[in-house]
């Protein structure tokens, strides 16, 4: 489930002999010569002493993104890179991590936006919610870009990257959920510093998929109401006027939207939320949400059998 990384280090151990190099470079200061190019997709930077490895880890293992690595296979794909770069073992696993994302892939019954359309805000309220490219992406991210879930199309992503769909894969929904750790990731799994070779490590690869599935399941689920049904026929008229209110709400995405849409007043917006509670507590008014019932399944599965 780990996709790309960022790795930087400190040697003057490395091979340039498998690298397509693009640029090279003098530092201003020391005169050395460096380099900027490409080993397969990785970007390899290197400048006097310091190494910046980044990119799909994924990608350069197992040839694209649609599939995901196991942790015997980033073990492997880590002695692939020290091999192809001829930087000792020990020394790339003591190489630091500066980005990590965490993701999966899931085929999907339904088009992508019907689960788009059942999340409303984060409970983390720096992670905003924002819809790109048409309602094809979903994300969840801090102003600073240094945290964000992504929800996304793989599929589309793949093609406008020229990458071939295999035929088990052609014409699939497939839902790719992903949480990005681009800066300051000590801070997040308070771990300081962060080194490659913890990737191997069963405790802290366990601690990246729970954070994942944690983020995911923080999102707020928006529920749709029974406006009519033989259950419901002792609704009031005020029961019915709430129950159209809050789905319109939900439509547009949940209470934190539409309060930014609409610049709701506090009151307003406290007076919405309890009335909102207050209908939660009767479950025999909710439509069950079957979509979103098999998504968090898969969720819940790929978190358990990780490995």
């Amino acid at each position: 489930m780990i996709d790309t990384v960022n790795i930087s280090l400190y040697t003057n151990e490395i091979s340039e002999r498998n690298i397509n190099i693009t640029n090279e470079t003098i530092n201003k200061q020391t005169g050395e010569l460096g380099f900027y190019g490409f080993l397969g997709n990785l970007r390899v930077k290197k400048d006097g002493n310091n190494i910046f490895i980044s990119n799909s880890l994924c990608k350069y293992y197992l040839g694209n993104s649609l599939n995901t690595l196991s942790r015997n296979e980033i073990e492997k794909a880590i002695e692939k890179l020290s091999d192809e770069l001829e930087i000792p073992l020990r020394t790339l696993l003591d190489g630091n991590l500066t980005r990590i994302d965490i993701g999966e892939n899931f085929i999907m019954k339904e088009p992508l936006q019907v689960y788009y359309n059942s999340f409303g805000a984060h409970q983390n309220s720096t992670l905003k919610k924002t819809i790109y490219n048409n309602n094809e992406s979903l994300y969840y991210q801090n102003k600073s870009k240094s945290k964000c879930l992504a929800l996304y199309d793989k599929i589309n992503e793949s093609k406008e990257k020229r990458v071939k769909i295999p035929d088990h894969l052609k014409n699939k929904n497939l839902l790719r959920i992903e949480y990005r750790l681009q800066k300051r990731i000590k801070n997040t799994l308070k771990v300081n510093p962060v080194f490659v070779k913890n990737l191997l490590e069963e405790k802290f690869y366990t601690k990246l998929i729970e954070l994942w599935k944690t983020t995911y399941f923080q999102i707020e689920r928006l529920q749709k109401y029974k406006m009519n049904s033989e259950e419901n026929m002792e609704m009031n008229f005020k029961l019915i006027q709430d129950l159209s209110l809050i789905n319109y709400i939900n439509q547009m995405g949940g209470l934190e939207i539409a309060s930014q849409q609409f610049q709701l007043p506090k009151q307003t917006k406290y007076r919405l939320r309890k009335k909102i509670k207050e209908i939660e507590q009767k479950p025999n008014l909710f439509i069950e949400n079957d979509s979103l019932k098999e998504l968090d399944e898969k969720v819940n599965w790929a978190a358990k059998y990780y490995r």
